[in-house]
């Protein structure tokens, strides 16, 4: 049963993107702390609906960083073409747009549920019918609307590694029907 679920992580295959050198093994992807811009781990379809949940950590760097992008259309700046919800180091902080649960520079999360830095935390993202919902370790931390009409209804799903800093393992992406 064990060995069943662990195949289940690596059904979807992710392609990366940019110039990063991500540590790949055993189904974890790393990426390492240094800066490298638009780096992504990119979904091999596109997504309308669907259901993302992994296990991520964040290096104890400060600048340590990372997410989902999603509705991607392959092409184009990710900040103005896509949705991210974001995850960052940043243990103890208010709320605002830019921290851990925020549809980001959106909307704030309405609670900052990230654990301390090094420690493993688990975030599922269900996205359906132009809404989106995150849970950050337990706790919903993400309830919006979609609507950007420069941001497409359908793209890909991208696990985020400009920053750096963030290890991913145990994701499982899932197509949903509309609502």
């Amino acid at each position: 049963l064990n060995r069943m679920r662990e195949m289940l992580f690596t059904l979807v295959k992710w392609e990366p993107r940019g110039k990063r050198q991500w540590i790949i093994e055993d189904g974890t992807y790393r990426a390492t702390v240094q800066r490298v811009e638009n780096s992504m781990l990119i979904s091999s379809e596109q997504f309308e609906n669907f259901e993302i949940s992994f296990e991520f950590q964040l290096d104890t760097a400060v600048q340590a960083q990372g997410g989902v992008y999603f509705h991607y259309p392959g092409t184009g700046d990710l900040y103005e073409k896509s949705y991210k919800l974001h995850v960052a180091n940043d243990f103890g902080v208010k709320p605002d747009l830019y921290s851990s649960g925020a549809l980001y520079a959106i909307t704030r999360a309405t609670v900052n549920a990230i654990k301390q830095p090094g420690e493993w935390n688990t975030l599922l993202i269900r996205v359906q019918s132009e809404k989106v919902v995150a849970i950050l370790n337990g706790k919903e931390v993400q309830k919006a609307d979609l609507g950007d009409p420069k941001v497409p209804t359908k793209g890909y799903v991208c696990l985020d590694g400009g920053i750096g800093g963030i290890t991913y393992r145990k994701v499982l992406l899932t197509e949903l029907p509309a609502k």
